[in-house]
C-alpha cells in the first residue's frame, strides 16, 4: 500500500511503498521543477565482506569488490554501454560506491520513462568474461595510481587506516593493485547474486514526474525481478586498537594534519546523531568559533580546515583535517580544548543557534537541488527517520544534549593522528 507522508512546513509530500519483491520505493514529486532525478541504491559497499561459497569456510572478499562490480555492471550484453544508453535517452547517468552502498542514478529534463526502466534493469545482469575482467583491473589500477600523490586522499585514507586497522577501512574503496588481482569472475558473480536482489535495493525518485505513471512504470519493471526475499546479513567490523600516530612524506609545501576520533557505533536515529556530532565539533573548532579565529590569526591553521563526520549503525567517526606548519602543537591544542570543552567560551547557546540557522539554510538550499536531494534522501531514509525530518531534529538539539554528548565522547572515543610532511 502506498503511504503518504506530508511535511506541511516544507510543502513537500513523500510517498513510500514496499513492492512485493521486497524493493522499497520513495517518491518525492516536485512539479515546479523541470528536472527529475532517479537513484537506485544497493546495500553493498566497500566495507561489506562477501563470503565465499566455494566451501564451508568463510572467506574475506578482496578490497574494492563492490566498486569493481559497480564498474562492470555498466557493460551490458552485446557490447552495449549503459552510460551511452542513458545519454541516447536524454539522461545524464553516474554511479558511486561508498562504505556501505552502491548507488546508480540519472537526471533528466522531465519524466523520462525509458531511462527509469533502464535504471532498474541494467544492474540485474552481470556481463563479464576473463578478458574484460583483466581490462577493468588495469583501468581501475590507473585510477588508484592517480590518487597516490594527492595529499587530501592520503591524509583521509591514512587516518581511516589508523582508526580502523585490519579492516576494509584501511584500504581504498577502489582497493589496491594487490587486491584487484584477487578479484575473480566467481567473486563478482557471487557478490552480485548475494547483494543485487530486490529486497536489498531502494529506488528514489525526486522532481518533475507524475506519481501515478512513475509508480506504474516501477511496478511493471519490477515484475520481471521476483527475487527471493533473502535477508542479507551485514558482518560487524572486527575492531582492534587504533594506531595512535603515523605519518607520510609527500611533495607538499606545508604539513597536513588529520586528527581522527573513533566513536562506538550505536543504534538509533543516525541523522540526528550526525547533526549532533557536527554541531559539537563546529561549536568548538568551526570557522564561527573564537578558537578557530585565534588559531587562524596565530598562523596555526588556514581555510583548509575541515570537519568530516560519518555515522552508521556499524561505525561512527569524526575527522578534523587541516594544513598547518605546526601539526604537533595544533593536535595537542585540539585535544586540550576537547578535554575541557564545556568551559570553552564558544560552547554557548547563542553560538549553537547560529550554527543551527546555518545548517537549516543549507538544508533549505538542498531542496532546490534535485540531484543532491535524491542523494540525501537515500543516505538517511529509514523506517524511523528521513532527511526531510532534519529541521525538526535541528530544533530538538539543545546545548545540554551536546554537553552530554561531549562527556560521552571523552569517555568512549579513541583518537589518532596522521600527518603528511614535506619531502
Amino acid at each position: 500500500m502506498l503511504e503518504k507522508i506530508d511535511y506541511p512546513t516544507l510543502k513537500e509530500t513523500l510517498y513510500v511503498i514496499k513492492l512485493e519483491n521486497g524493493m522499497s520505493v520513495y517518491l518525492l514529486p516536485k512539479s515546479d521543477f523541470q528536472e527529475m532525478a532517479a537513484l537506485l541504491q544497493v546495500n553493498f559497499g566497500a566495507i561489506d565482506e562477501q563470503l565465499s561459497k566455494k566451501d564451508s569456510r568463510s572467506k574475506e572478499s578482496p578490497a574494492g569488490l563492490a566498486h569493481f562490480l559497480e564498474h562492470k555492471l555498466f557493460e551490458m550484453d552485446h557490447g552495449q554501454d549503459a552510460g551511452l544508453k542513458f545519454s541516447e535517452l536524454g539522461a545524464d547517468s553516474n554511479a558511486f560506491t561508498s562504505f556501505e552502498t552502491t548507488v546508480f542514478y540519472f537526471t533528466s529534463l522531465g519524466e523520462n520513462q525509458e531511462a527509469l526502466q533502464l535504471l532498474q534493469s541494467f544492474v540485474r545482469t552481470i556481463n563479464v568474461d576473463k578478458k574484460s575482467l583483466e581490462r577493468e583491473k588495469e583501468i581501475i589500477a590507473q585510477e588508484i595510481d592517480m590518487y597516490l600523490d594527492s595529499p587530501d586522499y592520503q591524509v583521509y585514507s591514512g587516518i581511516l587506516a589508523n582508526l580502523y586497522p585490519n579492516t576494509k577501512f584501511s584500504q581504498d574503496i577502489a582497493g589496491s593493485r594487490e587486491s584487484l588481482n584477487e578479484i575473480t569472475l566467481e567473486w563478482l558473480k557471487d557478490s552480485h547474486k548475494s547483494y543485487y536482489q530486490s529486497s536489498n535495493m531502494s529506488l528514489f525518485l525526486v522532481g518533475n514526474f507524475k506519481l501515478e505513471s512513475a509508480l506504474d512504470i516501477i511496478k511493471k519493471s519490477q515484475e520481471n525481478f521476483t527475487t527471493k526475499l533473502t535477508k542479507v546479513d551485514k558482518i560487524p567490523l572486527n575492531l582492534t586498537e587504533p594506531i595512535k600516530r603515523s605519518s607520510l612524506n609527500l611533495d607538499v609545501t606545508k604539513p597536513r594534519l588529520a586528527l581522527g576520533f573513533r566513536l562506538p557505533a550505536e543504534n538509533g536515529p543516525l541523522l540526528k546523531r550526525k547533526l549532533s556530532l557536527r554541531l559539537f565539533f563546529s561549536l568548538l573548532f568551526g570557522w564561527t568559533s573564537q578558537t578557530y579565529q585565534d588559531w587562524y590569526d596565530q598562523g596555526l591553521l588556514d581555510d583548509s580546515f575541515d570537519i568530516d563526520v560519518e555515522v552508521s549503525s556499524r561505525f561512527q567517526f569524526a575527522i578534523l583535517s587541516m594544513d598547518t606548519m605546526e601539526p604537533i602543537k595544533l593536535a595537542n591544542n585540539i585535544k586540550s580544548v576537547l578535554r575541557v570543552f564545556s568551559t570553552s567560551t564558544d560552547f554557548n547557546k547563542e553560538h549553537l543557534d547560529l550554527l543551527k540557522r546555518e545548517a537549516y539554510g543549507e538544508f533549505m538550499r538542498s531542496l532546490d537541488n534535485i540531484e543532491e536531494l535524491a542523494n540525501q534522501l537515500a543516505a538517511y531514509q529509514t523506517k524511523e527517520e528521513s532527511y526531510l525530518d532534519l529541521p525538526e531534529m535541528l530544533s530538538s538539539i539543545q546545548l545540554p544534549d551536546l554537553e552530554q554528548l561531549g562527556k560521552d565522547l571523552l569517555e568512549k572515543m579513541v583518537t589518532s593522528e596522521f600527518t603528511i610532511f614535506p619531502t
